[in-house]
Parts: C-alpha cells; structure tokens; sequence
C-alpha cells in the first residue's frame, strides 16, 4: 500500500505541478501580451520622438532662417542710418544755403530801395529842372 500511497502522492503532485505548470503557463501568455503591447507603446513613442526630431530640425531651420533675416534687417537698418545722417546734414547745407540766399535777397532789396529812392530824388530834380526849362522855353516864345 505503501507503493500505492506513493503513486497516488505522486500523481497528486504531478496534477498541482500541472496545474501550477497551466498557472505560470497562463501568466506568461498575459506577459507575452504586455510585453507585446509594451514593445508596441515602444514603437509608437519612438515615431513620435522620430516626428519631434523632425520637428526640432524643422524649427533649427526656422530660427537659422530667422537670425539670417534679422542679420539682414539689421544691415538694413544700419544703412537707413547712414543716409539719415546723410540726409540731415544735406538739410542743414541747404537750411544754411537758402539762409544765405534768403540774406542776400534782403540785402539787394534794402540797395535796390536806396537806389530807388536815389533815382526818385534824381528824377524830382530832373522833373523840377524840366518845369524850369518848359517856363523859359514858353517864356522865350513869348518874346519871339
């Protein structure tokens, strides 16, 4: 009976060590399948850090592309600030210039009004003189 005992013990061992064997069997099947889907969550997150490389490299372009455009505006504006500064002193030649002209008007006006009133005083003595000379030129007609 020993004998029996001991095969009944055993095949009650061998039925847990099947079971517990189905159990674990079981338990790598659900890790296969989380491993799975972790190998898939994988995949998706590198696509997606693929896609961000992507997008940094698109946006080092950018900036790139940018700090070129900003180089050139700068450029630009250096050169608007030379011209201004052409500008204001080509201004102030000609402010200077029409100050100048402006004055020499003002001085040929007040010689041209001397003048004028020199040729007015000439021409009232003319005129005078004139009227004296018509009188005597009448006067000496009359004695003719």
């Amino acid at each position: 009976m020993d004998n029996e005992k001991f095969q009944e013990f055993i095949a009650d061992q061998f039925t847990k060590l099947f079971s517990e064997f189905q159990g674990l069997k079981q338990d790598v099947s659900g890790l296969k399948e989380d491993v799975s889907g972790l190998k898939q969550d994988v995949s998706e997150l590198k696509e997606d850090v693929s896609g961000l490389k992507q997008d940094v490299s698109q946006l080092k372009e950018d900036v790139s592309g940018l700090k070129q455009d900003v180089s050139q505006l700068k450029s630009d504006v250096a050169i608007i600030k030379v011209d201004l500064i052409e500008l204001k002193e080509s201004q102030i030649r000609l402010e200077s210039d029409f100050h100048n002209q402006i004055t020499a008007l003002h001085d040929f006006r007040v010689s041209q009004e001397q003048v004028n009133q020199a040729t007015k005083g000439q021409l009232v003595n003319l005129s005078t003189k004139l009227e004296a000379l018509q009188m005597e030129t009448a006067h000496l007609r009359i004695i003719k």
